[in-house]
């Protein structure tokens, strides 16, 4: 029987291989917790559904450009909006093939790659500002955030909207200032929206509307238009 020393399991005999399963210093691929460097981990079912709702958020952000938001997701959003504009300034093929696996809408990656560098060419950071709204959120009393883009002058796609208040129907283009009207929106994306916009202009759609309404009525809803 030989003499050997009992060996400690924590001993790795191969220390080039880390226990992160991806590298978390790149955009997008921060790991969620509570600790410095990551990002702030809102609730979900499961961290694939975490990781869904911040790509529908982040997609959505691209879309609008600003989205209110509540709790936690936040200050995620926030982090993950800040990645993708670091991605759109370095402008290589891999950074367009990360972004395009992470958004949920090919056309976003262009709208990013297409108008971020130009838009954020004068800031090197904090390129999305986060607001906290003075109303809670009625349902479970959270904290809501109204999260947007900085230097929406220079944007082609959003110059000279006004998000004080929303439009009148969900499937109407955001508001346009007085200084501002008749602008004229790169031709892709106002036929991307006019496409989406479209099937809420049906007779289909104004019949489960109006039905909508009646039975929410009947349900006791209130604040019903």
């Amino acid at each position: 029987m030989t003499n050997r020393k009992a060996r400690l399991a924590s001993i790795d005999d191969n220390p080039t291989i880390t226990h992160q399963p991806w590298d978390t210093t790149e955009p997008l691929m921060a790991d969620f917790g509570w600790s410095r460097g990551r990002i702030p981990k809102f609730h979900a079912t499961s961290p694939f559904h975490r990781q869904m709702i911040s790509r529908r958020m982040v997609t959505e952000l691209i879309r609008k450009d600003y989205l209110i938001v509540g709790g936690a997701r936040a200050p995620a959003l926030r982090i993950l909006a800040d990645h993708v504009v670091e991605l759109a300034k370095a402008g290589d093929t891999d950074s367009r093939q990360h972004l395009a696996h992470f958004l949920h809408d090919p056309l976003m990656v262009d709208k990013a790659f297409d108008e971020y560098p130009r838009r954020f060419r004068d800031l090197h950071s904090k390129y999305c500002m986060m607001t906290k709204l003075k109303n809670k959120r009625r349902s479970d009393n959270t904290a809501l955030y109204f999260i947007e883009y900085k230097n929406r002058d220079l944007s082609d796609n959003h110059k000279g909207e006004d998000y004080s208040k929303g439009p009148e129907r969900f499937f109407l283009p955001p508001r346009v200032l007085e200084t501002e009207k008749g602008v004229q929106r790169p031709p892709h994306l106002q036929m991307a929206f006019d496409r989406w916009a479209s099937k809420f202009k049906t007779e289909e759609f104004h019949h489960w509307w109006r039905m909508r309404h009646a039975k929410l009525r009947f349900w006791g809803v209130r604040n019903v238009p």
